[in-house]
């Protein structure tokens, strides 16, 4: 009897969460249109002049060394806010250096996905257990309320003493960084870091991005973690992590202290910027504004001369796919590059990709595949007429466009944006391939039946559920 009712409770319950969590996202559509903007200070609405420069972080070392850097650099403040930590001894060297930070002063503030942050228990009560360590997960999990799974906090920017700022679409994990923990999978990915040379009263880039930050921390959503006493026994567990962190930190000071320079000259490898401003999506329940697929589409509709696009997964849901047709392709010169099946790990993405691509081959652009296969583009970027560059955390999906929390900066540096179609035509794009109706599968042969039969599969579940993936 009790096992009846226990099952007829648990079926009741998914279809509460199938309804509430999945079919009210599938009958109420986003919005088509952008509203007006509540808080001008937050969006600005064109580019702005100011005095920062910007570096490229391509190589995985460097996006290592120049965490470190800021961290260990900072004197005042560090505002941090990330996906998720996905694992091995760069999150461990991240910890460690936040606490030792924390230790000299700095006032350091994490914010992080209440979901997929992977954060442990015992590293949550280890990090918030230092007063000058503030933790808060955006949106956690709430069994009672499941439209709420969806909206989920993508950002991945650190600020320090508002002087330098990073943004861009790794996660801290070694598989980011290329660190030599046993990751089987890694990732290309992009990074710019920004240098405020000047405060100018509050009007650069990165006092926005910080606006920003204080509204995704002082917001509704936001849980803010407490210090709470633990038993001895977690005690005991915290202070055995504390060492573990701190033997992982030291050891790699001694076998690669390139890491921890702290005179690294960014300034010397920056570029100048004519213009440069701080977009990000709405911070709604539900659908937001699409702000960040609005500027994408408004800034490829004014390309004259080339266009350049990185994606991950190219999943353009019907109210994407009905906006972008409104997109003129001005320029032959276009590119669109996401990765191939051999190199994709998120087999789920790659079926929604699938179902779209050849509608991507129709578009007047040029579809490459990246070829993997012990490699993934992570990499989300836009380049336009080889001076306006867009980096950021944005991934061309439903997901991006109109539930997740996203931001980019879009900057006017003629420089810049060379240095990336360089590493794009000669990293990516030579280990890349083009893709139209006649060589669709000319990348997949080194692909596993298996992934090719998941990947069948899915395809029918990812074209049901499209708007959500």
């Amino acid at each position: 009897m009790v096992t009846k009712i226990a099952k007829r409770l648990l079926l009741s319950y998914l279809i509460y969460c199938l309804v509430t969590g999945v079919l009210f996202f599938a009958f109420f559509k986003p919005v088509s249109t952008i509203d007006t903007r509540s808080d001008e200070s937050l969006y600005p609405t064109s580019l702005q002049t100011h005095d920062e420069r910007v570096v490229l972080i391509e190589d995985g070392t460097d996006a290592l060394r120049i965490r470190l850097d800021l961290i260990n650099s900072a004197q005042e403040t560090l505002d941090i806010t990330y996906y998720s930590m996905q694992g091995g001894d760069t999150v461990e060297l991240f910890y460690a250096s936040l606490i030792e930070a924390a230790n000299r002063g700095v006032n350091v503030r994490f914010l992080i996905d209440g979901f997929f942050h992977h954060i442990s228990r015992t590293d949550r009560h280890l990090l918030t257990s230092h007063p000058n360590i503030s933790v808060a997960f955006y949106k956690p999990f709430n069994w009672r309320k499941p439209w709420t799974w969806h909206n989920r906090l993508h950002d991945k920017f650190m600020i320090a003493d508002q002087q330098k700022a990073l943004i861009g679409g790794r996660n801290i994990g070694d598989k980011y960084f290329g660190l030599p923990s046993g990751q089987k999978e890694t990732s290309y990915d992009r990074d710019v870091l920004i240098i405020n040379k000047e405060d100018n009263g509050g009007k650069n880039v990165i006092r926005q991005m910080s606006s920003y930050y204080n509204a995704l921390w002082l917001h509704e959503f936001t849980n803010i973690q407490q210090p709470r006493r633990v038993s001895s026994r977690r005690d005991s567990k915290i202070k055995e992590r504390y060492h573990q962190l701190l033997q992982t930190y030291q050891h790699y000071q001694s076998t690669e202290p390139e890491l921890f320079e702290h005179e690294i000259n960014w300034l010397e490898r920056s570029h100048p910027v004519e213009q440069i401003y701080f977009v990000h999506n709405s911070i709604d329940r539900g659908y937001k504004q699409p702000y960040i697929w609005h500027e994408l589409l408004t800034l490829a509709n004014q390309a004259n001369e080339s266009l350049l696009i990185q994606s991950p997964y190219i999943i353009p849901s019907k109210p994407m796919r009905q906006t972008l047709s409104e997109v003129d392709f001005l320029t032959e010169d276009a590119f669109l590059l996401t990765n191939g099946l051999a190199a994709s790990p998120n087999v789920m993405a790659h079926s929604g990709y699938r179902n779209h691509r050849q509608r991507l081959i129709d578009l007047p652009v040029h579809l490459y595949e990246y070829l993997g296969p012990d490699r993934s583009l992570h990499t989300k970027s836009m380049v336009i007429d080889q001076r306006i560059s867009v980096i950021g955390s944005f991934n061309i999906d439903a997901r991006s466009t109109y539930l997740n929390t996203e931001s980019v900066v879009i900057i006017d540096s003629p420089e810049l944006a060379e240095e990336i179609h360089d590493t794009v035509a000669n990293r990516y794009l030579a280990n890349s391939v083009k893709v139209d109706e006649v060589k669709s599968k000319t990348n997949e042969t080194n692909v596993s039946f298996f992934k090719h039969l998941i990947v069948f599969v899915l395809r029918g579940v990812a074209k049901g559920i499209e708007f959500l993936i």
